[in-house]
């Protein structure tokens, strides 16, 4: 059990950095405007809200959704 606590405090410092300064990017491959867009939005504003962390939605469509998902 002590191997335990004393593991979690070397730990401690690393999850500290588990979040990214800048604003985490969730991209769309689809249109915008599209259902997939209002659905990244709705998932974007609940992580901002719950996390603290900024997060922005892009939207990359093109080629069917084989742009974005490449990005």
């Amino acid at each position: 059990m002590k191997r335990f606590f004393f593991l979690a405090l070397l730990l401690i410092p690393f999850a500290a950095e588990a979040f990214p300064d800048r604003p985490v990017t969730i991209i769309n491959p689809y249109a915008t405007g599209s259902s997939t867009d209002a659905a990244g939005r709705a998932l974007a504003e609940a992580f901002t809200r719950d996390f603290g962390q900024n997060f922005v939605v892009t939207s990359q469509s093109g080629a069917p959704g084989v742009v974005g998902m490449r990005a």
